[in-house]
């Protein structure tokens, strides 16, 4: 497969032939739901080019290339328009170019044996001047008629030396109900604002208030706002809103400490959390990025495929609503307790590998730098929190 960080403006069409898509990816996974977005998720596509964690060095171009189907579509590739973003559309992100698509990839036609997606490759050129120093989360959004905008994203890395961009602090903060009365640390990066008052079902009094603050956001690179919604399993006798007998969406349950029951209160405290968020910050509840709060110091059995199941309800109820990252905020000897998974690659992770973590437990900023790898859940660490001046300091990865 070809992908490599091109710094220097080449030619886009000869990219697009001889790179060899990934089956994989015919499950559509890596394409999120964007603004607009109507019905499931039914597409397919590749990044080819730039290789994710890419390193620019030096300045020029980067080149990004790839493909893209809709495979309800019967005709065509189902795409008429490729844009690519620095950050997140909606959520502070800049367009930084249209993309060249309908692009001839006869791999992918060959591949899937559809003759009709032959047209289904996109390519385009972003100058490193338009990227900042450090980290840079590039977000590909397709459009199809009718059903909104779809993305994926990939991070590459610039040299101050490849950009004319000053940097930005990169420091962002988290902030919920402790806060209330008091003053809000100055001048985020991004923010991510807490939902519940500290258990499932329960309010952040100051939510709305919160979520103005995190709309001061001001990085460059990375979606500026994001909300945590706190979890658990407390079970029928220690919570009123356990889903009662006769329950029989999202799953049938007797209103007992079943494994159905503890998806359904997941689910249930997920779209709790997510009508408070949507009530403070409109259809932009949908386009932040949503961490789940695992603690031991809520509720939770000591059935650890019940907690999981738990989790699984909040993940499912926070898609159903076309929320396009959900991710994982927990301490490993927490998540280990609560789900049993005593390392990233313990299976028992596999339902939430997929998911970015948030991983608290850093002493500092600069100790925060050595989190990074240090995933609960196996998926991607994306910040680590780290006391600072009496806040939760976050940097990104």
């Amino acid at each position: 497969m070809r992908n490599a960080v091109t710094l220097l403006v080449l030619l886009l069409l000869p990219l697009a032939a001889g790179v060899r898509p990934s089956a994989a990816a015919v499950l559509g996974d890596g394409w999120l739901p964007g603004p607009g977005v109507v019905g499931e998720n039914t597409y397919s596509g590749v990044i080819d080019a730039p290789r994710r964690d890419s390193q620019v060095t030096t300045p020029g171009a980067v080149q990004l290339a790839g493909w893209f189907v809709d495979r309800t579509a019967r005709g065509w590739a189902g795409v008429d328009d490729v844009e690519i973003f620095l950050g997140t559309l909606g959520n502070g992100g800049t367009l930084l170019t249209h993309a060249y698509f309908a692009q001839t990839r006869a791999d992918v036609a060959a591949t899937f044996g559809r003759a009709d997606w032959e047209l289904s490759g996109w390519t385009a050129i972003v100058p490193t001047t338009a990227l900042a120093p450090g980290p840079n989360v590039l977000s590909v959004y397709v459009h199809t008629p009718g059903k909104g905008w779809w993305y994926s994203q990939l991070t590459i890395n610039v040299a101050a030396a490849a950009t004319t961009r000053p940097a930005s602090s990169s420091q962002g903060f988290d902030i919920s109900f402790p806060q209330c009365g008091g003053p809000e640390p100055a001048a985020p990066a991004f923010a991510i604002v807490g939902v519940n008052g500290g258990r499932a079902f329960t309010a952040n009094p100051c939510l709305a208030r919160e979520y103005i603050w995190a709309l001061g956001a001001a990085s460059p690179v990375q979606p500026r706002v994001g909300f945590y919604m706190n979890t658990g399993n407390p079970g029928p006798q220690a919570s009123a809103n356990w889903p009662p007998a006769g329950t029989m969406n999202p799953r049938a349950c007797d209103g007992s400490w079943s494994i159905d029951c503890a998806y359904d209160y997941g689910w249930f405290a997920a779209r709790d959390a997510y009508a408070r968020a949507h009530a403070a910050a409109g259809e932009t509840a949908a386009l932040a990025h949503w961490w789940l709060d695992v603690e031991v110091a809520n509720s939770w059995s000591t059935d650890t495929t019940s907690n999981a199941a738990s989790l699984a309800g909040a993940i499912d109820y926070l898609r159903s609503v076309n929320v396009a990252v959900t991710g994982i905020y927990a301490l490993g000897a927490d998540w280990e307790e609560i789900v049993g998974a005593a390392s990233a690659a313990d299976p028992r992770n596999a339902p939430f590998a997929p998911l970015p973590n948030w991983r608290p437990g850093a002493r500092s900023a600069q100790d925060a730098l050595t989190w990074c790898s240090r995933s609960v859940s196996g998926g991607r660490v994306v910040f680590v929190q780290f006391p600072t001046g009496g806040f939760d300091g976050n940097l990104p990865c």
